[in-house]
């Protein structure tokens, strides 16, 4: 797994939801996601990695911001969700 890349939720209450990786823990047992509405950059939601599904969709962007320490708002996260879902390629921006 890897920051940036655009999941979605298979287990818990929130299966079938879409999240955009913002970092993984230091033993990678979880992965942070948001998603730009309940969870923001400043406050991810903690996941095990077991229970989410990796699309092939990787956001270059979000991973320059973690690697920098720069904050992503919330309004580029969901336009970057909401154009994923729509145009549910393979590709990476």
């Amino acid at each position: 797994m890897d920051v940036g890349r655009v999941v979605i939720s298979r287990k818990g209450k929130d299966a079938g939801n879409w999240y955009i990786v913002s970092g993984i823990s230091e033993d990678a047992r979880r992965v942070y996601l948001v998603d730009g509405r309940k969870w923001s950059w400043d406050r991810p939601k903690k996941k095990n990695p077991v229970h989410i599904q990796p699309t092939r969709v990787v956001i270059k962007e979000v991973a320059e911001m973690a690697e920098t320490g720069k904050r992503m708002s919330d309004e580029s996260i969901r336009s970057i969700l909401e154009e994923t879902r729509k145009g549910s390629g393979g590709s990476e921006r």
